[in-house]
This record gives structure tokens, sequence and C-alpha cells, in this order.
């Protein structure tokens, strides 16, 4: 076993009398110094990647890696064999979080971005920050990245080479890339006047990352509620469509989303009489107030989500039998229960 260790160490160095040294942390052990010491040296300082999060996936950061490095990406863990080094990465809050470790699940290193830029603007950051580590662990062995201006780049395979103690680093700046973010949803309804009728909706949605806020524009309807006006059997049965225009601000936790919106509501009215001698049918034009607030769970380019709402109808609406003193009035408030799935680009 020593002597396998010591020729695989031996085609890792490029030259004859390397001298590294390893600052201990605090979390080290007495076992697990030598482990550390040679560990980047013998591995080589492969890392398999395991993210928790699609934005950015897992296979976006290993494409960037890649096109870092001049290589074809990694297969995914459980496609290779040997023992590596592992980056993790997914989100904790508001931050991407970055975390490598060992192969024993020891952390050496961890990092974390703010939420800004898109779904690739995010895989890049990542792949720079895990390729760092990289060339931190072997400078032979990381991609050619352009070195910062200033500051010489370090040259390979000196006699006397250290390798420092990784730890976190300060935040990065802010990414100040903008996109477009767009959905296009679609539901089935259920409203409650003074009594329950099925309806559809849908609507579309247009903001810029990284911001909350967004532009929406909806279409909703609903079948025939009943109101009983005048002498049994009569009736009259009425629905109201609305073309909403509004304003919608998203939270973000983590694959998670909360919306709240408001609206101006533009209804047409359909009345229809039944049972009556006479049965007439009218039309007309309304305009209200809406609100509600949403759920949804991004699953790469989908989000199912339940959402509950409301509108307000300013001003009395009455209904008249023709030939006798019965009146009723349509509903000022209507509440609505929606389950759907929105297609798009979320953030």
């Amino acid at each position: 076993m020593a002597l396998d260790l010591c020729e695989r160490l031996a085609r890792n160095l490029r030259v004859g009398a390397l001298v590294v040294s390893l600052a201990e942390p605090s979390w080290m052990q007495d076992g697990d110094r030598m482990t550390v010491f040679i560990m980047p040296l013998l591995l080589g300082a492969a890392v398999d990647l395991h993210a928790s999060t699609n934005c950015p996936s897992r296979d976006d950061v290993a494409g960037e890696l890649a096109r870092l490095a001049g290589l074809a990406p990694d297969p995914p863990p459980s496609e290779s064999h040997e023992t590596r080094l592992s980056a993790e990465f997914g989100w904790v809050g508001e931050g991407l979080s970055i975390v490598l470790r060992t192969p024993q699940g020891v952390a050496m290193a961890e990092r974390t971005l703010a939420r800004e830029g898109s779904c690739p603007d995010l895989a890049m950051a990542a792949a720079v920050v895990i390729a760092a580590w990289q060339g931190e662990m072997r400078a032979d062995l990381g991609p050619e990245l352009p070195a910062s201006e200033g500051a010489p780049r370090p040259r390979q395979g000196i006699p006397g080479a250290s390798i420092s103690k990784l730890g976190p680093r300060p935040a990065s700046p802010p990414v100040q890339a903008r996109s477009w973010l767009w959905e296009v949803g679609a539901a089935i309804l259920a409203s409650r006047e003074d009594d329950f009728g099925p309806g559809m909706a849908i609507d579309a949605q247009l903001g810029a990352s990284p911001s909350g806020l967004a532009g929406r524009m909806g279409i909703l309807a609903s079948t025939g509620h009943a109101l009983a006006v005048g002498p049994s059997p009569g009736r009259s049965l009425w629905s109201r469509a609305a073309l909403d225009l509004g304003l919608r601000n998203r939270a973000w936790f983590g694959d998670s989303a909360l919306d709240g919106h408001v609206d101006l509501e533009a209804g047409l009215i359909h009345l229809e009489g039944t049972g009556y001698s006479t049965n007439y049918v009218h039309t007309g034009f309304d305009l209200g107030l809406g609100a509600g607030i949403r759920g949804a769970w991004a699953l790469g380019r989908l989000a199912p989500f339940i959402e509950l709402d409301g509108s307000v109808w300013p001003g009395r609406k009455a209904v008249a039998v023709a030939g006798t003193n019965a009146e009723g009035a349509l509903p000022r408030f209507e509440l609505r229960a929606a389950a759907g799935v929105s297609f798009g680009r979320f953030r």
C-alpha cells in the first residue's frame, strides 16, 4: 500500500523535489492530516459536481468548467469510479452556496454568490469559483484563466511551491446582467358569488431579471350563476368574463415562488332570463379591481401553481322582471380559487 501510494505521488509531481506546505485548518483531526496533506496531489484536483437546484443545473456548470479548461464535460458522479473531491451547490436563502468537500465529506472551502443574473450567468460564476479552487490546489492542472491586471501569473512546476489554506472569500461584486423573464399560464377555477361556478383563466407575464416586478395580463370567464327574481320558476342566469391588466411582485424561496398581484378589470356581463313567459337576453360592461396571491413550484420550464384571488365590482347592477315589482342585484364581490401550470423563463 505504501509503495503504491509513493508511485502515484511520484507520477503526479513534475519536479524531483516539490515542497508543499499546507496550513492546518481548525477542523483537522490528527488522523486526517496526512490524507488532506497529499489528497489534492493524488486526486489531481478533479471535482465531482452535485447540484440541489436546476438553476444553475449540474450540466450547465459542468459545461462551463469544460469550456474554461478546453475539455469534454465530466460525467455525472454515478459514472465515475475514482475517488475525487466534490463541489456541492444549491440555494440557501437568497444566496447560491458552493461548498468544496474531501471524499470523506469534510468541507475544505465555501463561497456564497448573490442571486443576480440569469441561470447561465450563475452557472458561469459557479464554474469560475470551482475552477479557481482547482487552480489553487494544482496550479498545473487548472484551466488557463486570464491573469488579473497587476498580478503576475503563478509559475508552474517550481520547487518550493506551496498550497495555502482554502477558506471563504469576499463576495464577488453583484452581476449586473439583466434578462427578460416571461411566462404564460392556464388554469381551471371555481368562482364563488351567491353560488359556485366553474371557469377557466389564462394569463401572461413579462418582467426583467433580477427584479421580482412584472406586468401581467389575463383573461378569465366563468359559467352562469343563478339569481332568483320574481315568481317561481323564473330565474336569471348571469356570467361575467373579464380582461385583467396589472402588476405582479414575486419572492423566491429556493425553487418555490410566492406572487402577489393587483389588477384593473374590464368585465363583460351576460344576463339571460329562464322560466318566465317571456325571456330576455342582455349584455353590459363593468369595471372592477382585482387582487390575489399565487404559490408556484419551478420545475425547469414548467411551474405548477395554485391561486386565490378576488374582484370588487363597484356600483349596483339591478335585475328586474318586466311587468312585476320583483327586483334583484348582481353581487359586488367575487372570490375565485384556481389551479394550473405556467410555461416560460422564470428567473
